[in-house]
């Protein structure tokens, strides 16, 4: 059987298997890809098929994710998935997970697993290997060597990354409610104070769906209270700015320094 041949919506056996929780098919699939690879001497061919899209934009982990099919979504990344691939209004896999609900593990493997390889750069940026060699020689002499892969993977960042309305991951989990999912990724590094399209940031999501204070408080459970976001404000910061007087009390309590200053100078008492 062909592996390679979609249906009428972009779907390859692959994006079935994965949506259908066919871990067995899902690695049949991988090897086969691997195979011929070899045979056609196309080192390029199974991180090519891994992320290929549907008419939606969706490679088989968002399938996978999508419909939680977790152990799939887990032979994906460890056979190379990229999770940097975003559907046709800008979602990653991280994305949907937020949105469709996951395990704290599959949020934490995505996140793992956004150091991307130099072919899944190429693919991403249009780059040809001459292109792609060049820019690493290029790093190499301006910076130490060991230095260079944390670049690369630190110029690209899964968690804070906007899709088309301009909503991150921790946005999309708000949204929708996904408040467990929502606490892993603050836990993580996730930035509240990145602006949607509409100018609203987490916090004003936040307020607009009442959520109370107690909710509020198990989500960001296990986060700095003084960790410096994107713009250096804190969560205290944040608080205030959209008037959460009960949060911004009980996040005294618990020690945020409100003599912190942002990167316009302002602490809390500016504010």
């Amino acid at each position: 059987a062909d592996v390679y041949v979609a249906d009428k919506k972009g779907n390859t056996p692959l994006h079935v298997a994965s949506s259908r929780n066919l871990d067995n098919a899902v690695k049949k699939i991988i090897d086969r890809m691997d195979r011929d690879a070899i045979e056609r001497e196309d080192e390029e061919l199974k991180q090519r098929e891994l992320d290929r899209t549907n008419n939606k934009g969706q490679t088989a982990l968002h399938a996978a994710v999508i419909c939680k099919k977790i152990v799939v979504a887990k032979t994906l990344l460890n056979a190379g998935a990229n999770p940097m691939i975003t559907d046709v209004v800008g979602n990653t896999a991280l994305h949907v997970a937020a949105e469709f609900g996951g395990t704290a593990e599959i949020i934490i493997d995505l996140i793992k697993a956004a150091r991307p390889r130099g072919i899944q750069l190429m693919r991403q940026h249009q780059m040809t290997s001459r292109l792609w060699a060049s820019l690493i020689k290029q790093l190499k002499k301006d910076v130490p060597s060991d230095l260079v892969p944390a670049i690369i993977c630190g110029a690209i960042d899964l968690m804070n990354l906007r899709n088309d309305a301009g909503l991150t991951a921790l946005s999309t989990a708000v949204k929708f409610q996904q408040y467990d999912i929502a606490q892993v990724l603050f836990k993580n590094g996730a930035d509240p104070t990145i602006m949607d399209n509409n100018d609203l940031t987490l916090f004003d999501t936040i307020v607009t769906q009442s959520l109370t204070s107690a909710s509020f408080f198990s989500m960001i459970e296990n986060t700095d209270f003084n960790h410096l976001y994107n713009d250096d404000s804190t969560l205290l910061h944040c608080a205030i700015k959209t008037r959460w007087e009960f949060v911004v009390m009980e996040l005294l309590e618990k020690h945020a320094n409100p003599r912190i200053q942002d990167k316009y100078g302002n602490t809390a008492l500016h504010l």
